[in-house]
């Protein structure tokens, strides 16, 4: 919930002239207001400019400039504000002697600032002016009268002023704010006003009294407000009643993006959060020690601050947080049912107010090139999490990154990476073996877990190593075949995910001697078939049995060859092989050749009445019985047993098609009333 980093825009520049507001429209397009003054002969020049700025660079949208003898600070514009991300507004103060004129003039846009148009009414100054719509606004303006002079708050709508009250006695004026056309408050001197009705009528707030200058209404009914710069109070009805909050350090702004949720800036580079409605605050790492003005959100995740010095300068900072609705709570984990990658993030609360809310995350996943490429996307109204079913976890570590989508389509800056964890067991040598696994990239770890399980039991905690270290040795009891997990422990608040809240690596088997497959089939021809070995030993493999011979030993990894007999028993059997490690012999693996009996249980009979022809053959065999055989029919099997057609015996000298036959070996057999023969033949 708090800041997770606040830095320079790259393009929002520190210009060497007064900058005296910014305001932002989305979380890469804002304005600046800036003036500065020029003594050149013969004659100076003040400059006025509303700047427009973004990631790429910034552009003057409107300029004014004032020429003469009493040009220094003859004209001034300040106090930019959009109501929405097209319309917005702000005032031309023009002062001064000789060739300029005293007036507050206020410019609108309507077109997201590209054009700005003066404003017109019924008076000359517009001070301190609050817009509630392109038609509606509020402002004060000085009257000189006998015995000082008068504030006068009006209401413009469609260019006709109403004037909602007249204030004598040179009146100190604070602030103007509205939370629509009709509900507002106004303060001056120690007075704070409200009002529900445009401002025809206004009620005084008598528990407040004192200078309110800064207001923020996350919500129609819950607002903050900060009395004489230290004093915070808040209110859940809609500004009747307040309770105080206690007081802070100088306070110059503050930007409340939930109900409960808050920064608050101020003089010596303070920066405040809080997300329990101002119970408490706490400080946040500021990148300067100057004076920040004003703190503005853009969207729940993208803020600003605006700094002005004692100087000419002036500063703006983007800042990223990590509250909820943030994308940048993502964990890269691995999903042991599916044996996936899963994507994790709190999607946390879904503002409303002047946020439009959001409608969906995009998920991305780092190709070769570091390119991050969109994956899928799951809507807001589901839970969190991505199961990212085209990630193969056994064979590399993915990066992923997340963008939120709100309702007007913005999408915003892509999350800060994170990556999968994946782990391998390699050896080094012929002794060594260890576990190698990719860092957690993006998270902040702690340090990481090694997990073990072995056949049959649960996962047990055998060790845990640093952040740094990324590899762990295995010796002694652990040179035996068993599952290994890593779990990194990461110290991320607001997390909420699965394992306990942290991501996990692929598992790997692990066996000092691995040999692949654990079982041949064969049939009962003789014949070779071959077995893989990954090791990093010597290694011996013995058979026990004689009608299976084997490659008998071997160095790192290699192939076993097992030569093996004709079957001509009436029984399966098998061979089994025993691999052993020289150097450490108690490290074994057993795989076996499994051979089929005569696939049919036929009986052998040396003088079978049957002969095939030709042998091999193509398309069609010739199936002669030497023996006249009563009741007969022959049965054509594959070689392992599966019955592929059967037919009757109508001569002594049957013709038999096999053309849609596929090559291999297959079997012939010769069924009467109490006996039955076999022969085989091959297709081609």
């Amino acid at each position: 919930m708090f800041l997770d980093r606040i830095y320079w825009g790259p393009s929002y520049p520190a210009y060497s002239y007064d900058c005296t507001d910014f305001f932002m429209t989305k979380p890469d397009v804002g304005f600046w207001t800036c003036n500065s003054y020029y003594l050149t002969m013969p004659e100076s020049v003040s400059i006025a400019e509303v700047i427009k700025f973004g990631d790429y660079g910034g552009s003057t949208v409107f300029y004014s400039e004032c020429n003469g003898e009493y040009s220094s600070g003859c004209l001034k514009f300040e106090n930019i504000r959009f109501i929405n991300d097209q319309v917005g507004y702000f005032t031309y103060h023009r002062c001064g002697d000789g060739t300029c004129s005293a007036a507050f003039l206020l410019y609108v846009t309507e077109n997201g600032g590209n054009t700005w148009s003066l404003k017109t009414g019924g008076v000359r100054d517009y001070i301190m002016p609050f817009l509630t719509s392109a038609q509606n606004f509020y402002y004060y303006t000085w009257y000189s009268e006998v015995n000082g002079n008068t504030a006068k708050l009006y209401r413009n709508h469609n260019g006709v002023d109403t004037k909602l009250m007249t204030i004598p006695g040179s009146p100190t004026i604070n602030a103007i704010c509205f939370l629509n056309d009709s509900t507002g408050f106004f303060s001056y001197n120690q007075t704070l006003l409200r009002t529900a009705d445009g401002g025809k009528t206004w009620i005084p707030l008598d528990t407040i009294t004192g200078k309110v200058s800064v207001f923020s209404f996350p919500t129609s009914q819950v607002g903050y407000i900060v009395k004489n710069a230290t004093s915070l109070f808040k209110t859940t009805d809609g500004g009747f009643t307040w309770v105080a909050l206690g007081t802070q350090p100088v306070i110059n702004s503050m930007d409340f993006i939930s109900d409960s949720t808050g920064y608050a800036v101020g003089n010596n580079g303070l920066i405040l959060f809080t997300n329990n409605g101002g119970q408490s605050w706490v400080v946040q790492p500021s990148p300067r020690n100057g004076k920040f003005k004003r703190i503005q959100f853009v969207t729940p995740t993208v803020g600003y601050i605006h700094e002005k010095n004692d100087g000419c300068n002036a500063f703006s900072y983007r800042i990223r947080t990590i509250c909820d609705g943030s994308p940048d709570f993502i964990m890269a984990t691995y999903d042991t049912v599916t044996k996936k990658n899963m994507i994790v993030w709190n999607k946390g609360i879904n503002y409303s107010g002047r946020f439009s809310p959001l409608t969906s995350f995009n998920i991305f996943r780092g190709d070769s090139t570091g390119a991050m490429i969109k994956i899928g996307t799951l809507p807001f109204n589901q839970s969190g999490i991505f199961m990212d079913t085209s990630s193969v976890p056994d064979q590399k570590a993915y990066r992923y990154t997340l963008t939120s989508v709100d309702s007007s389509g913005y999408e915003s800056l892509k999350s800060k990476p994170r990556s999968s964890i994946f782990l391998e067991a390699t050896c080094t040598n012929i002794t060594d073996h260890e576990l190698k696994w990719t860092s957690a990239e993006g998270s902040s770890v702690v340090q990481y877990m090694i997990y073990r399980q072995q056949s049959g039991t649960t996962w047990q905690l055998i060790d845990s190593v640093g952040s740094a270290c990324n590899q762990y040795p295995l010796t002694g009891d652990l040179l035996t075949s068993a599952n290994f997990m890593i779990k990194a422990v990461v110290s991320d608040s607001g997390i909420v995910t699965t394992m306990d809240h942290d991501p996990i690596s692929n598992i790997v088997e692990f066996s000092p001697v691995k040999v692949l497959p654990s079982n041949q089939l064969v049939t009962l021809q003789s014949g070779t078939v071959t077995f893989t070995v990954e090791a990093c030993n010597i290694w011996t493999a013995i058979s026990d049995v004689p009608w299976c011979s084997v490659t008998h030993s071997g160095f790192g990894n290699g192939t076993i060859v097992a030569n093996y007999e004709e079957n001509t028993t009436q029984s399966d059997r098998v061979a089994q092989i025993e691999i052993k490690l020289v150097e450490v012999p108690t490290i074994k693996q057993t795989v076996t050749v499994t051979q089929a009996k005569s696939p049919i249980g036929l009986e052998q009979h040396e003088n079978i009445p049957i002969r095939c022809y030709p042998n091999p053959a193509t398309s069609e065999i010739i199936v002669e019985l030497t023996e006249k055989q009563d009741h007969s029919h022959i049965t054509i099997y594959s070689v392992t047993g599966q019955e592929i057609m059967t037919r009757p015996i109508i001569s002594n000298r049957n013709r038999i098609d096999i053309l849609t036959l596929l090559p291999g070996i297959y079997f012939i057999r010769l069924q009467d009333k109490s006996h039955s023969f076999f022969t085989k033949f091959v297709k081609e």
